[in-house]
Protein backbone atom coordinates (compact mmCIF):
# COMPACT_ATOMS: atom_id res chain seq x y z
CA UNK A 1 0.00 0.00 0.00
CA UNK A 2 1.36 3.27 -0.96
CA UNK A 3 1.12 5.56 2.22
CA UNK A 4 1.54 8.53 1.02
CA UNK A 5 -1.27 8.40 -1.37
CA UNK A 6 -3.69 6.81 1.67
CA UNK A 7 -2.39 10.40 3.78
CA UNK A 8 -3.55 12.30 0.43
CA UNK A 9 -6.91 10.48 0.22
CA UNK A 10 -7.63 11.08 4.03
CA UNK A 11 -8.30 14.98 3.36
CA UNK A 12 -11.34 14.41 2.16
CA UNK A 13 -12.49 11.79 4.58
CA UNK A 14 -15.79 12.61 6.45
CA UNK A 15 -16.67 9.09 8.56
CA UNK A 16 -20.25 9.02 10.08
CA UNK A 17 -22.10 7.17 13.55
CA UNK A 18 -25.13 6.40 14.08
CA UNK A 19 -25.30 10.42 15.65
CA UNK A 20 -22.03 12.09 14.49
CA UNK A 21 -20.35 13.21 11.31
CA UNK A 22 -16.30 13.26 11.25
CA UNK A 23 -14.86 15.88 9.17
CA UNK A 24 -12.19 18.55 8.44
CA UNK A 25 -12.80 21.59 11.15
CA UNK A 26 -13.63 24.69 8.71
CA UNK A 27 -12.69 28.58 9.88
CA UNK A 28 -16.15 28.65 11.42
CA UNK A 29 -15.42 25.73 14.16
CA UNK A 30 -13.05 28.41 15.91
CA UNK A 31 -16.24 30.11 17.69
CA UNK A 32 -16.67 26.59 19.55
CA UNK A 33 -13.06 26.36 20.04
CA UNK A 34 -13.08 29.56 22.00
CA UNK A 35 -15.98 28.22 23.90
CA UNK A 36 -14.32 25.39 25.16
CA UNK A 37 -11.28 27.42 25.93
CA UNK A 38 -13.31 29.58 28.34
CA UNK A 39 -14.42 26.30 30.54
CA UNK A 40 -11.19 24.59 32.54
CA UNK A 41 -12.74 21.74 32.98
CA UNK A 42 -11.54 20.93 29.45
CA UNK A 43 -8.24 21.75 29.98
CA UNK A 44 -8.45 19.86 33.28
CA UNK A 45 -9.41 16.76 32.11
CA UNK A 46 -8.57 16.37 27.96
CA UNK A 47 -5.05 18.96 27.97
CA UNK A 48 -7.35 20.85 26.04
CA UNK A 49 -4.75 23.94 25.14
CA UNK A 50 -4.63 27.52 26.17
CA UNK A 51 -7.53 29.47 24.33
CA UNK A 52 -7.93 33.06 25.42
CA UNK A 53 -8.97 35.05 22.90
CA UNK A 54 -10.89 34.14 19.55
CA UNK A 55 -7.17 34.87 17.77
CA UNK A 56 -5.91 32.04 19.73
CA UNK A 57 -9.26 29.83 18.84
CA UNK A 58 -8.58 30.89 14.74
CA UNK A 59 -5.07 29.60 15.08
CA UNK A 60 -5.94 26.57 16.65
CA UNK A 61 -8.57 26.06 14.17
CA UNK A 62 -5.93 26.26 11.13
CA UNK A 63 -3.52 23.96 13.17
CA UNK A 64 -6.57 21.60 13.23
CA UNK A 65 -7.40 22.34 9.89
CA UNK A 66 -3.99 21.10 8.67
CA UNK A 67 -3.91 18.19 10.49
CA UNK A 68 -5.27 16.10 7.58
CA UNK A 69 -6.45 13.27 10.85
CA UNK A 70 -7.91 15.63 12.84
CA UNK A 71 -11.72 15.51 12.77
CA UNK A 72 -14.50 18.20 13.96
CA UNK A 73 -17.29 15.94 15.77
CA UNK A 74 -20.28 17.06 14.31
CA UNK A 75 -23.71 16.40 16.17
CA UNK A 76 -25.89 14.85 13.06
CA UNK A 77 -29.33 16.63 15.24
CA UNK A 78 -28.14 19.77 15.59
CA UNK A 79 -25.26 20.37 13.10
CA UNK A 80 -23.20 21.83 15.66
CA UNK A 81 -19.26 20.96 16.62
CA UNK A 82 -20.08 18.72 19.95
CA UNK A 83 -16.03 17.22 19.53
CA UNK A 84 -12.33 16.98 18.46
CA UNK A 85 -10.87 13.87 17.21
CA UNK A 86 -7.05 13.97 16.69
CA UNK A 87 -4.69 11.10 15.79
CA UNK A 88 -1.18 12.17 15.89
CA UNK A 89 2.04 9.84 14.35
CA UNK A 90 3.76 8.51 16.70
CA UNK A 91 7.24 8.05 14.57
CA UNK A 92 7.69 7.47 10.65
CA UNK A 93 10.35 4.84 11.33
CA UNK A 94 9.90 1.48 8.86
CA UNK A 95 12.37 -0.42 10.60
CA UNK A 96 10.31 -0.32 13.74
CA UNK A 97 6.91 -0.30 12.33
CA UNK A 98 6.31 3.10 14.14
CA UNK A 99 5.18 4.15 11.08
CA UNK A 100 2.20 1.86 11.68
CA UNK A 101 1.27 3.22 14.59
CA UNK A 102 -1.19 6.06 15.59
CA UNK A 103 -2.04 7.79 19.29
CA UNK A 104 -5.34 9.30 19.33
CA UNK A 105 -6.58 12.30 21.55
CA UNK A 106 -10.70 13.22 21.72
CA UNK A 107 -13.06 15.39 23.72
CA UNK A 108 -16.31 15.78 23.96
CA UNK A 109 -18.53 18.84 24.94
CA UNK A 110 -19.56 18.19 28.39
CA UNK A 111 -23.09 18.54 27.61
CA UNK A 112 -23.01 15.21 25.53
CA UNK A 113 -21.11 13.22 28.20
CA UNK A 114 -22.27 9.96 29.56
CA UNK A 115 -24.75 9.90 26.60
CA UNK A 116 -22.02 7.35 24.27
CA UNK A 117 -20.97 9.84 22.23
CA UNK A 118 -17.39 8.94 22.49
CA UNK A 119 -17.96 4.83 22.18
CA UNK A 120 -19.61 5.61 18.91
CA UNK A 121 -16.51 7.61 17.27
CA UNK A 122 -13.79 5.92 18.91
CA UNK A 123 -15.44 2.52 17.77
CA UNK A 124 -15.56 3.94 14.29
CA UNK A 125 -12.06 5.48 13.66
CA UNK A 126 -10.57 2.18 15.44
CA UNK A 127 -12.62 0.72 12.31
CA UNK A 128 -10.85 3.23 10.07
CA UNK A 129 -7.51 3.33 11.26
CA UNK A 130 -6.82 -0.67 11.29
CA UNK A 131 -9.42 -1.33 8.06
CA UNK A 132 -8.76 0.94 6.29
CA UNK A 133 -4.90 2.70 7.93
CA UNK A 134 -3.23 -0.54 8.11
CA UNK A 135 -2.08 0.50 11.38
CA UNK A 136 -0.81 -2.14 13.83
CA UNK A 137 -1.10 -0.28 16.48
CA UNK A 138 -3.38 2.75 18.47
CA UNK A 139 -2.28 4.36 21.51
CA UNK A 140 -3.80 6.72 23.55
CA UNK A 141 -3.69 8.39 27.09
CA UNK A 142 -5.61 9.90 29.76
CA UNK A 143 -5.01 12.13 32.50
CA UNK A 144 -5.43 9.82 36.15
CA UNK A 145 -8.15 12.02 37.15
CA UNK A 146 -10.14 10.87 34.02
CA UNK A 147 -12.01 7.83 35.14
CA UNK A 148 -14.65 8.53 32.04
CA UNK A 149 -11.93 8.30 29.63
CA UNK A 150 -10.17 5.29 31.29
CA UNK A 151 -13.40 3.26 31.15
CA UNK A 152 -14.03 4.07 27.65
CA UNK A 153 -10.83 3.24 26.37
CA UNK A 154 -11.27 -0.40 28.32
CA UNK A 155 -14.25 -0.89 27.17
CA UNK A 156 -13.75 -1.06 23.61
CA UNK A 157 -10.70 -2.94 24.30
CA UNK A 158 -7.35 -1.18 25.13
CA UNK A 159 -5.07 -2.38 27.62
CA UNK A 160 -3.55 -0.04 30.02
CA UNK A 161 0.27 -0.08 29.42
CA UNK A 162 2.29 2.28 31.97
CA UNK A 163 1.62 5.54 33.56
CA UNK A 164 4.17 8.66 33.21
CA UNK A 165 4.13 11.38 35.32
CA UNK A 166 6.09 14.17 33.24
CA UNK A 167 6.90 15.88 36.42
CA UNK A 168 9.90 13.80 36.97
CA UNK A 169 11.20 14.60 33.67
CA UNK A 170 13.36 16.73 32.26
CA UNK A 171 12.39 20.59 33.14
CA UNK A 172 11.85 20.90 29.44
CA UNK A 173 9.11 18.40 29.22
CA UNK A 174 8.00 19.37 32.97
CA UNK A 175 7.45 23.03 31.58
CA UNK A 176 5.41 21.73 28.60
CA UNK A 177 3.40 19.35 30.72
CA UNK A 178 2.14 18.97 34.30
CA UNK A 179 0.10 15.84 34.37
CA UNK A 180 0.31 12.11 35.30
CA UNK A 181 -0.93 10.28 32.35
CA UNK A 182 -2.28 6.49 31.63
CA UNK A 183 -1.44 5.14 28.68
CA UNK A 184 -3.02 2.55 27.00
CA UNK A 185 -2.33 0.48 23.88
CA UNK A 186 -4.50 -1.73 21.28
CA UNK A 187 -3.43 -4.10 18.60
CA UNK A 188 -4.48 -4.68 15.22
CA UNK A 189 -4.83 -8.54 15.97
CA UNK A 190 -6.56 -7.71 19.69
CA UNK A 191 -9.15 -5.12 17.35
CA UNK A 192 -9.68 -8.25 14.72
CA UNK A 193 -10.02 -10.62 17.14
CA UNK A 194 -12.67 -8.66 19.17
CA UNK A 195 -14.70 -7.99 15.80
CA UNK A 196 -14.57 -11.27 14.70
CA UNK A 197 -16.09 -12.78 18.42
CA UNK A 198 -18.74 -9.83 18.45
Amino acid sequence: MDYAIVWRLVIDVVLETKRTKLRAFKLADSETLYKWGQNPVYKKMAGYPEVKTTQDAINLCKTYIKNSLTFAIESKQTHEVIGVFEVNERGIDETSGLDRTKEVGFLVDERHWGQGIMTEVLTCMLDFLFNELDQLEVWAACYIENDRCQHLLEKVGFTYMYQLDYSQLTSFIRDLFESVENYYRLTQSQYNSMVDNS
